[in-house]
C-alpha cells in the first residue's frame, strides 16, 4: 500500500500518518509536489503542510493536533495559512482552536 504524502495526511486529518512521516524525515515546510490532488490554497498549487490543514473541508480535533505537531517540528505560519483558514472556516469549535493556535504561532507565541 502506498503511504500518503505529508500534505494528503494533513488534509485528511491522519495524525498517525503525519507523525510517522515527520519521524521519517519529512520536512514540515516542504511545498506539495505535483500529484493526484489539485490543491486550492492561498499558497498556490504547491501549499505547505499547514496550508493543507487549513483547507480541510471539515476541521477536526485531529487537524488541531496535526497543526500543533507541525508547529513543534518547525512549521512556519505565514499569511497564506491564515488566509486559507479564513476561506474554509464555517465556525466549528475545532476551527476556533486552530485559528487561536495559528494566530499565536504567527505572532511568535506558540
Amino acid at each position: 500500500m502506498n503511504q500518503p504524502s505529508l500534505h494528503d495526511a494533513c488534509f485528511l486529518g491522519d495524525l498517525e500518518g503525519v507523525s510517522a512521516l515527520l519521524d521519517g524525515g519529512a520536512d514540515p515546510n516542504a511545498p506539495a509536489s505535483e500529484g493526484h490532488r489539485a490543491w486550492v490554497s492561498c499558497a498556490g498549487p504547491h501549499p505547505r503542510p499547514l496550508n493543507c490543514v487549513a483547507v480541510a473541508r471539515v476541521v477536526s480535533e485531529r487537524h488541531v493536533a496535526i497543526a500543533r505537531l507541525l508547529l513543534r517540528r518547525g512549521a512556519l505560519v505565514d499569511e497564506s495559512v491564515l488566509a486559507d483558514l479564513d476561506v474554509e472556516q464555517v465556525g466549528t469549535a475545532p476551527e476556533a482552536k486552530l485559528r487561536e493556535l495559528l494566530d499565536a504561532a504567527s505572532r511568535g507565541g506558540c
